[in-house]
């Protein structure tokens, strides 16, 4: 388990095989603060946030898996609200080439219907999924 809490208990849960390799950029980025070192700290924040990013894509398929495998209504809602949510972030993911008409997309095409929520199926799910690993190059 993590004391994390906020974006970086997600980055622990969605980016665990990288979370020693950011702390370690923060560390880095630090000591080039301190050493006026622009060329390390830009590649530092860089490689913070394509990690950043691909911890939200991989939160929001987590929450879109969530959504499939629900037992409950209430289990599914919590999972497309969280899902959602990661989905709408994923228009600042700009390192990974993704915009506002990217996470648009996603999110119209899941839960713009006439019953909304109660509309989502399995395809629109696999669509999304399909859409954000192929963006994130996340197999």
């Amino acid at each position: 388990t993590s004391n994390e809490s906020f974006l970086g208990s997600y980055v622990w849960e969605y980016n665990y095989d990288n979370y020693s390799k950011i702390h370690l950029a923060f560390l880095k980025g630090r000591a080039a603060i301190i050493n006026k070192d622009q060329v390390v700290l830009k590649e530092q924040a860089n490689f913070i946030r394509s990690q950043f990013e691909v911890a939200i894509a991989n939160a929001a398929l987590g929450y879109l898996g969530k959504w499939r495998t629900g037992t409950s209504d209430a289990a599914r809602a919590h999972a497309i609200g969280e899902g959602a949510g990661f989905i709408y972030s994923l228009r600042f993911c700009k390192l990974n080439g993704a915009n506002i008409n990217f996470s648009d997309g996603i999110l119209k095409e899941l839960l713009v219907s006439p019953n909304g929520f109660w509309d989502i199926t399995n395809e629109k799910v696999l669509s999304a999924e399909n859409k954000i690993k192929a963006q994130f190059k996340i197999n």
